[in-house]
């Protein structure tokens, strides 16, 4: 009689005596992980990994090693040690006659000596190519001056330099601030301590402060922290104005920038050609034109191995370019200073694209209230935020975006 079992079995590290497999001549049909069983049919014990049924492997005896009679079993590294040991011999290998060609390229100081074709294409096939190479493990690159555009290679240190320097303060948008009838920032004051990086955007009529106007739509961005105990000072404030001015560089536009230069000297690299060198039957260097009968020495081969970088982690010098990748490409390309600029122009250009909404007569349902708000943000990324408007806390909450043009969004009443 079968008795099935709904719980584990702790066997306190106390041997199962006399235990039996369960014995099918077939695979069961619904396995867990780690479940066995002993197949009558192949008279072996099977396991599920959790994707399929092994059958644990079994050793050769020595016996059965030596005369290779033995099916379906495993040998273990003494057995294949054994097995192998004098068969150079028993083949009847000849040694090639090396002394006038060389197994391995080294920085050797002899013009004697060639190598074959297959170890000089067995060295060539770890290099890279100089069109689209594509390298494997860490492949390295100076970093080049931060701010460069060009198509110089972008290391990860170039990358994050780039994105620290376009990051710089944490934008962070935090609300409108009404200049309507200001005579100082004692509207701004109640969001103190301020954190360098916080936007507000003014609303009202205007105002004029330390001979600083602010006018309705004009953005100012704290470029330094103001603890809870500081006055705010006109210092402390970046402020641009909502009109296009010199301040502004559009982008994708035409535009004249006022008291702003961009200057580059004319360099230019005139060609350059190696010098031709005498061929023979033995060549010390490569010519622009080699001889199908001549062969370079392995110290010529090995100099100009030496100037190629290897495909495993090429550690490149001077001023390595590469093909700049297409805008918006994501794949193994090389990205060029180039790449990572206009990557950073595009991450920048919509970083203060707010909009700001309120509501005062939510009603909760079970305990949440649910705010469903309609923007004009479109399918970009978009980030939301909830503050209190009496204490400036923010409120934990759950965003939902609902279409490109709606976001639903949730937070307990409490």
């Amino acid at each position: 009689m079968t008795k099935k079992i709904e719980t584990n079995y702790d066997f306190k590290q106390n041997p199962a005596r006399n235990f039996v497999h369960d014995t099918q001549n077939s695979a069961p049909a619904t396995p867990v992980e780690g479940q066995e069983y002993f197949n009558t049919s192949t008279k072996k014990k099977q396991y599920w990994n959790g994707s399929k049924w092994v059958v644990p492997p079994e050793i050769a005896t020595d016996a059965q090693a030596s005369t290779g009679t033995a099916e379906d079993v495993a040998i273990n590294p003494k057995q294949l040690a054994s097995g192998l040991s004098g068969k150079q011999d028993s083949l009847g290998y000849t040694a090639e006659n090396t002394s006038n060609k060389v197994t391995s390229i080294s920085n050797s100081s002899t013009d004697t000596q060639y190598p074959s074709a297959k170890l000089l294409y067995d060295q060539l096939a770890l290099k890279a190519p100089i069109a689209s190479p594509t390298f494997t493990g860490s492949p390295k690159a100076p970093t080049p001056t931060a701010g460069d555009s060009s198509t110089l290679i972008a290391t990860t240190a170039f990358v994050a330099t780039a994105i620290a320097a376009a990051m710089t303060g944490g934008l962070v948008y935090k609300g409108a601030w009404d200049t309507s009838s200001a005579s100082d920032y004692s509207a701004l004051n109640s969001y103190r301590p301020i954190s360098k990086g916080w936007i507000f955007r003014c609303t009202g009529t205007g105002c004029t402060i330390d001979g600083v106007e602010y006018k309705a739509g004009d953005v100012i961005i704290f470029n330094k922290d103001v603890a809870s105990s500081t006055t705010i000072v006109t210092s402390a404030i970046d402020k641009f104005d909502h009109t296009q001015s010199d301040d502004t560089v559009l982008l994708n536009a035409v535009q004249t920038l006022t008291n702003k230069t961009i200057s580059g000297s004319s360099n230019t690299i005139s060609n350059l050609a190696l010098s031709m060198f005498a061929s023979g039957v033995i060549l010390t260097s490569m010519s622009n034109d080699p001889s199908d009968t001549a062969l370079l020495t392995e110290k010529a081969i090995s100099t100009l191995l030496a100037l190629k970088a290897p495909l495993a982690s090429p550690a490149l010098t001077g001023t390595p370019t590469a093909p700049t990748a297409t805008s918006g490409d994501n794949s193994t390309q090389i990205a060029t200073t180039a790449f990572v600029k206009d990557a950073v122009d595009n991450a920048q250009s919509g970083i203060v694209k707010v909009e700001t909404f309120n509501n005062s007569s939510l009603t909760p349902s079970d305990g949440v209230c649910t705010w469903t708000i309609t923007h004009t943000l479109g399918t970009t990324d978009i980030v939301c935020a909830i503050y209190e408007v009496s204490t400036g806390d923010e409120v934990i909450m759950d965003v939902e975006a609902t279409s490109s043009t709606t976001a639903t969004i949730k937070f307990n009443a409490a």
